[in-house]
């Protein structure tokens, strides 16, 4: 395998055509003046009533309101007044209402009757709840100005057939309002069979769409590209077993593919250096990264530390992370160090052998942790669970400092 494929991930991720959807574009309004800006002055004079009003009904900073009042122009309160009235009647709190005036400013000026309550319930008659209902409009605040008859409920329909066909509930759909604002015909729906056509099943497919939305967004061509540098990273689709690579019936596989999207290149060789700066190889950090592609997230400070502390405190050999790669992922002061004081009381009464199942005690869950690790050691070391809770708290202090 070449140690070079990330250069060739690097020319498809930045890519001209590589764009997400224009909702993913949205940022909050920025308070820096360009050349071709007007000054912050000039702005608020022109229409210091919206200023106000955002500063004194929806709690804007005055940076924050004169950069917004650009794009609202009024000088009545009727109109802003009726839109906030409507949000607050169907659930909406205050942060809410905020953060859609932030990221869609025009909703406040236009006629919530005809641009919002048709959606409110459409997605009731779904049986979504008010809750849900208020999550999904501040989670994607564009599906405001979004035509519910030309995109919605297309977008809607196909992705509840995805769901459908994988038993998933209709009630996930709150985790991915952000693909109901994107075009069906020239984003979702090739990317969807591209992973199809790599043998990714529904399962997998809904997994993505739940938890990364935004990577299935973009445009085809880099997706279809991000798809195959995956592949050409280790999977063979005519292979029985996967020892290297990703096997596409696995989570890991979608994983990688939105891990290689928002993983640039400068961060990449950076995670990259600080691995190897622990003896670890270019195959190795490869092979881990498809057993868990988390395993590159991690920041640079967080991977020397805990190579630090299972390398030189621990003496562990970084071959061991390298086959566990999911041990760079766990909390350092929340989880690794607490339970490693656990296992150097056992080792040292003589408990369990020193060395033995030291991979296994950081990776199970904390119900098994405690029943095993624990629990089960009461009457030998009676002061086993309050040792592990003290190192908690002192863990939990440190990290609210």
């Amino acid at each position: 395998m070449s140690n070079s494929f990330y250069i060739h991930f690097i020319r498809i991720k930045f890519s001209p055509t590589h764009k997400p959807c224009c909702l993913l574009q949205l940022t909050p309004f920025s308070s820096a003046t360009t050349a071709t800006q007007k000054p912050i002055s000039k702005i608020a004079n022109q229409n210091s009533f919206a200023v106000d009003y955002l500063i004194n009904t929806l709690g804007f900073s005055p940076e924050r309101a004169f950069s917004a009042s650009k794009y609202l122009k009024f000088k009545s309160r009727e109109k802003p007044d009726s839109v906030i009235a409507f949000l607050k009647k169907h659930g909406f709190t205050k942060q809410q209402i905020e953060r859609l005036v932030k990221y869609y400013p025009h909703i406040i000026l236009r006629n919530p009757q005809k641009a919002m309550l048709p959606k409110i319930e459409f997605f009731q008659s779904l049986g979504i709840s008010k809750t849900e209902i208020t999550q999904i409009f501040t989670t994607a605040p564009e599906i405001s100005g979004r035509s519910l008859e030309r995109q919605i409920i297309p977008c809607f329909g196909y992705i509840k057939s995805l769901f459908d066909a994988n038993g998933t509930s209709l009630s996930y759909l709150k985790f991915a309002p952000e693909a109901l604002c994107c075009n069906l015909q020239s984003r979702i729906l090739p990317n969807v069979n591209v992973l199809k056509e790599s043998g990714v099943p529904y399962s997998k497919i809904v997994y993505l769409l739940q938890t990364h939305p935004r990577t299935v967004m973009i445009d085809a061509k880099g997706f279809r590209k991000l798809v195959e540098k995956v592949k050409e990273m280790g999977f063979n689709p005519l292979a029985s077993t996967f020892e290297m690579g990703f096997n596409p019936l696995a989570s890991t596989f979608v994983i990688a593919v939105h891990v290689l999207r928002v993983m640039n290149k400068s961060n990449w060789e950076k995670k990259v250096a600080a691995y190897k700066k622990w003896g670890i190889s270019d195959n190795e950090i490869i092979t881990a990264f498809a057993k868990h592609p988390h395993f590159i997230t991690s920041s640079t400070d967080k991977i020397m530390a805990v190579m630090d502390f299972f390398v030189n405190k621990i003496g562990m050999d970084p071959s061991v992370v390298v086959k566990a790669p999911a041990l760079v992922s766990y909390s350092l002061d929340k989880r690794i160090k607490p339970r490693y004081s656990v296992y150097k009381i056992l080792a040292e009464k003589g408990l369990i052998k020193k060395g033995s199942c030291l991979v296994y005690l950081f990776k199970c869950g904390e119900k098994f942790f405690l029943e095993r690790f624990v629990k089960s050691y009461e009457e030998k070391a009676p002061r086993l669970l309050e040792l592990y809770q003290k190192e908690l708290a002192i863990s939990e202090k440190a990290s609210m400092k």
